[in-house]
């Protein structure tokens, strides 16, 4: 019997029958038909040449996929390297921030106090923690009389902070120096030109550095315990203002002698190791720039240091 030829009156049965025997013939056909395509009119037909189910396009080869994964792998190395550049160069704008923040804090206990004060940086490689990274202020203790003590005693104004990570203070190139402290991107022009300048006094003695040290480590306490300026004991670079808050020398007087020229901190960044940091980027450079009244001005390129000290 064809399919077309069923009907209540052929088959003798209910419209119950019927409509369950047309179901059963449908899903025959659905079954038998593997994939159909609409047309615009909303009708099945087959669709023209091989049989493809919707969703189950052609793969990738492992050649396509190869490309693909080495487009991805230089693309995020190139983000990674630029973030890496973002972090040092906010880095190198805040440390310089913090050191502008620390001179003006300095030159302000000078004038309040009416004595010597001293903004210090860590210059001892056998600490390497605070190595070149560590910074604080003391202002000098005076007798009743106004004169100063021997030896003279420092009075610690801060509990001391350190740079952000990475970023290192830059010292005038002296012997001896640490072994690996520049490295071989430093040339001799650069550790001659790219460097901090802090003279004890107005002299062109290259090696006339502002340096001391401080006995105990500094800062033990705040509770108005001075530190003796010894022979022995923690190393500090010094930039030191006068009373008038005008960058001084240091003759052993209150009065601290004539201000040194070509003052100036420079920073940089670098990694650290065992033994002490390595300094590794001459080109990215910031600091400040002191003048022998006491103010400063912030640099924010390298070139702008080449100037002989």
């Amino acid at each position: 019997m064809r399919i077309n030829d069923v009907s209540p009156a052929a088959t003798g049965r209910s419209n119950l029958n019927y409509f369950m025997i047309s179901n059963n013939i449908r899903q025959t056909r659905e079954k038998q038909t593997t994939c159909l395509v609409f047309d615009q009119s909303i009708r099945k037909t087959p669709a023209p040449g091989p049989v493809r189910c919707p969703g189950r396009g052609r793969g990738f080869t492992l050649i396509e996929l190869l490309v693909v994964l080495g487009i991805i792998a230089v693309v995020v190395g190139t983000v990674g390297l630029a973030l890496r550049g973002g972090d040092e160069t906010v880095a190198l704008s805040n440390a310089q921030r913090t050191v502008a923040s620390l001179l003006t804090a300095t030159r302000a206990q000078a004038i309040m106090n009416g004595t010597n004060a001293r903004l210090i940086i860590h210059n001892d490689p056998n600490e390497p923690d605070r190595y070149l990274r560590y910074v604080g202020i003391v202002r000098e203790q005076l007798q009743p009389d106004g004169l100063p003590y021997l030896p003279r005693r420092w009075v610690p104004t801060n509990e001391g902070t350190r740079l952000p990570r990475g970023v290192y203070f830059v010292p005038q190139v002296t012997s001896p120096m640490p072994q690996g402290l520049f490295t071989d991107d430093w040339t001799a022009q650069d550790r001659d030109h790219r460097v901090s300048v802090y003279k004890a006094r107005n002299s062109d003695q290259g090696d006339d550095t502002a340096t001391f040290a401080l006995n105990p480590e500094f800062p033990r306490t705040l509770s108005g315990q001075n530190y003796s300026e010894q022979q022995a004991g923690s190393q500090w670079i010094f930039y030191q203002f006068g009373p008038r808050g005008q960058l001084r020398g240091d003759d052993g007087s209150i009065a601290g002698g004539l201000a040194p020229e070509n003052s100036r901190i420079v920073l940089t960044t670098g990694r650290r190791t065992p033994t002490t940091p390595e300094l590794n980027n001459p080109t990215n450079l910031r600091g400040v720039i002191l003048r022998p009244l006491g103010v400063f001005h912030l640099v924010h390129e390298a070139e702008s240091f080449r100037v002989t000290p």
